[in-house]
């Protein structure tokens, strides 16, 4: 409020219900800086917990101290009282100030308290004493959100976190290290350890939909098969940056994921001395992987980010074996026409992805847009939708319009975010009557009165877009 003497006699004579909806629509830093102004303002504001549900701190200034942030969040959740809903720490934890934020969770028992986040955690030392608070918290059956970056964590622990959270949705361990025993410093012999010892039976069995290990390090296979035992309603797993494709792919394959739609799946940057022998591993395992049909997952949506053309075959195999597979979004990734063509070929007149609508390209390498891009269609007869940006090596032409719209009666949603070369009014013109055409004919060949199935849209880049649509009448 950089005029406050202004607004002050203005804001004080409208209604306490008027005052409360002004509040309400600030931003946390806002609210803050409003405590300062008056006294008036102080007080209605403090009688308000509600404003204050969702604490969010992050770094103002380096010369702000822990100590500093401490106060802070001591007096935000002070104001906030049992309305407390979310507390969020953007930014490096100190010690005392990660466990600070738990103790005052823990103590005042918040009834309402869903989502916690701690970022950042700023040394070895700092995550185990943060952890060890965490687990000393008590059972808190509200949390359903809990996200805990740059842990050394095993699954003893991480069972008895959910354990203590049984009514948890979200997890995120993002960039953390887990080990499979409880030994975290020696982790060379987890797989022969859990190779004589089973994980237990009694491992907790979560309420889990939505699970985050995005840039887990030095994590075994059997931490994936921990957390996808004890997570039977998992709806969307996200695993950037962790095993090979093959590897989470048999571990998906071995239990019934029947409530899984959205897989994000990134590649594994290995370090430097170890690269070249985990690529050979990987080589040899996907020469002899052979994947069996899943039982009654029906996977919606799939994201690879970052994986080579070895990687996508994999890939490729696992979401044709799904038939509700209707998404696919594929970011900085290498696949040659070969891939595709040689995917084509082994399966002859059977479609790839039966049920695919939507593809989305970005920054794909190896893939011409006259060989690849239009063998990749080929294996999509339903498509309607298709995006690609990043890819300023593909020249769209009239020959690329008349092709969609002979061979592509499905596709009505064409988004290409580069300069068009040679596209002339008279191309553009045909693909809308062709389409034209077909949607009026489906209508009067169904019952289907769904507008949303009933347009073009066409878009070039952030300046060219072209809308076309077909009211029923």
């Amino acid at each position: 409020m950089t005029h406050s003497s202004y607004y002050i006699p203005i804001v004080n004579t409208l209604p306490p219900e008027v005052v409360q909806l002004i509040f309400g629509l600030l931003e946390l830093k806002q609210l803050v800086r409003c405590l300062g102004v008056c006294k008036e303002w102080n007080r209605i504001l403090s009688s308000l917990p509600w404003l204050w549900r969702h604490v969010h701190l992050t770094a103002c200034s380096q010369e702000m101290t822990m100590d500093y942030y401490a106060q802070v969040l001591t007096h935000l959740v002070h104001l906030a009282g049992d309305h407390l809903q979310w507390l969020k720490l953007d930014i490096e934890l100190s010690e005392a100030l990660g466990i600070r934020a738990i103790q005052l969770i823990a103590t005042n028992r918040y009834k309402y308290f869903k989502r916690l986040e701690l970022n950042n955690t700023s040394g070895p030392e700092e995550r185990m004493l943060l952890l060890r608070a965490l687990c000393n918290m008590g059972p808190m059956t509200t949390m359903t959100f809990l996200q805990l970056y740059c842990l050394e964590i095993n699954l003893k622990e991480v069972d008895h976190l959910l354990h203590l959270f049984p009514n948890l949705t979200h997890l995120d361990l993002s960039d953390s290290i887990i080990y499979g025993n409880t030994n975290h410093h020696n982790n060379n012999d987890i797989d022969n350890y859990f190779n004589a010892i089973q994980l237990p039976a009694s491992c907790t069995t979560t309420r889990l939909k939505v699970l985050t290990l995005n840039h887990i390090e030095d994590s075994s296979s059997i931490v994936f098969n921990y957390f996808l035992s004890s997570c039977p309603y998992l709806e969307q797993f996200n695993c950037y940056g962790a095993l090979p494709s093959y590897e989470i792919i048999q571990h998906l394959n071995q239990y019934n994921r029947s409530f899984l739609k959205t897989l994000f799946y990134g590649h594994h940057h290995y370090h430097h001395h170890q690269q070249q022998e985990q690529e050979q591993e990987q080589e040899q395992a996907l020469q002899n992987f052979i994947i069996e049909p899943p039982l009654q997952i029906e996977l919606d949506s799939i994201k690879l980010d970052q994986i080579n053309d070895q990687d996508f075959i994999s890939m490729v195999c696992y979401g044709r074996a799904y038939r509700t597979l209707s998404k696919m979004n594929i970011r900085s990734c290498f696949i040659p026409d070969d891939t595709i063509l040689s995917q084509r070929q082994l399966i002859s007149n059977t479609a790839l992805w039966p049920n695919l609508r939507e593809l989305d390209l970005n920054n794909v390498s190896g893939l011409t847009l006259k060989t690849g891009l239009f063998a990749f269609l080929d294996a999509c007869p339903v498509l309607e939708k298709l995006v690609f940006k990043n890819i300023p090596w593909w020249h769209v032409t009239d020959a690329t319009l008349d092709r969609w719209t002979d061979h592509y009666p499905r596709l009505m949603d064409i988004r290409y975010f580069c300069q068009p070369d040679d596209i002339t009014q008279t191309a553009v013109e045909r693909l809308a009557e062709t389409k034209y055409t077909i949607i009026r004919q489906q209508q009067q060949h169904s019952n289907n009165k769904n507008k949303n199935n009933n347009f073009v849209h066409l878009e070039f880049n952030t300046h060219t877009r072209i809308h076309i649509s077909f009211p029923i009448n």
